[in-house]
């Protein structure tokens, strides 16, 4: 009987600086490509009146995934 191993990932949350780390798409060229749908949008981290937003990794993986797929 062979077992087979599954590896879950976490559910983790990217800020703005690690986003930009991980793409090396500047700000305004993420906002922009938000804008058209190309990349994945944020999502509130908490309720009004905090700003503060984030991006599943899940997400950003998948967007820098479809990127390099697109360049070869």
């Amino acid at each position: 009987m062979s077992a087979d191993i599954v590896s879950i990932k976490p559910k983790r949350i990217l800020r703005w600086p690690a986003v930009h780390a991980r793409t090396g798409i500047s700000k305004s060229g993420f906002e922009r490509g938000m804008r058209q749908g190309i990349y994945p949008k944020p999502f509130k981290l908490a309720p009004p009146p905090t700003r503060a937003v984030g991006w599943l990794e899940s997400d950003i993986d998948a967007l820098i995934e479809r990127l390099t797929a697109q360049s070869e």
